[in-house]
């Protein structure tokens, strides 16, 4: 009788996943190499070496999901604040005037600006316009969508087009306003590469792309939907 090869074992065992449980005796002379030294070791510790990395790992994940819950929590509190302190104000100026500086604040950002690519029914200060006929002005545009943030780092045409030269920013996130179309844009600028990282989870943002929309829509002829 020729000697049975490995690979026969395996394919037998695979097809027999019973087996052990008739022969309960050969598990504890089953020997395996530990993951982490190559030694060999009982099958019965390789399993607990592979239950405690299990272990292990569950709780980095659990770690992971109660600091993200906390973060959003936090962030859901800022915005939460913009909200009641935008229902405050009394004319287009003051909000436009908020929304500058307490972003910049509550999120701890290093530049914001709010432009428009149509001009507003009534002149706003702080509210810039730029020129629908220069190239990179119809590039950005035409690049977003309404309620859909796009984040990571800025072309330099529109890096020097959109923010002051001091502080530098290094990332961005274009936050598009309108309902029916994108009459502007929210630019969150940050002296860090990887502040607005392009996989960044944008929900907030796009809630407040969809206030502020709400608030100055009137200028731009685009009510809100909902």
């Amino acid at each position: 009788m020729s000697e049975l090869r490995p690979e026969q074992v395996a394919d037998w065992l695979a097809r027999h996943p019973d087996f052990f449980h008739h022969h309960p005796e050969l598990v504890e002379q089953l020997s395996v190499p530990h993951p982490d030294h190559g030694r060999a070791v009982s099958l019965l510790e390789h399993q607990l070496h592979r239950l405690r990395a299990r272990k292990a790992q569950l709780e980095q994940d659990v770690a992971a999901m109660v600091a993200i819950a906390s973060d959003n929590g936090q962030l859901f509190e800022r915005l939460h604040q913009l909200i009641c302190a935008l229902l405050s104000t009394h004319s287009d100026q003051a909000a436009v005037a908020l929304l500058r500086v307490r972003t910049q604040a509550l999120f701890g950002l290093d530049q914001v600006q709010l432009v428009t690519f149509e001009v507003p029914a009534t002149p706003v200060a702080g509210l810039s316009q730029l020129g629908p006929s220069v190239e990179w002005v119809h590039a950005l545009r035409v690049s977003l969508t309404p309620g859909n943030p796009r984040c990571g780092p800025l072309e330099a045409r529109w890096r020097r087009g959109l923010f002051a030269e001091m502080p530098p920013v290094r990332s961005a996130c274009m936050v598009p306003l309108g309902f029916r179309r994108v009459w502007g844009v929210l630019a969150l600028g940050s002296s860090s590469a990887d502040f607005f990282s392009p996989d960044l989870d944008t929900y907030f943002l796009s809630q407040m792309g969809l206030l502020i929309s709400a608030r100055l829509g009137h200028l731009f002829d685009d009510a809100c939907p909902y």
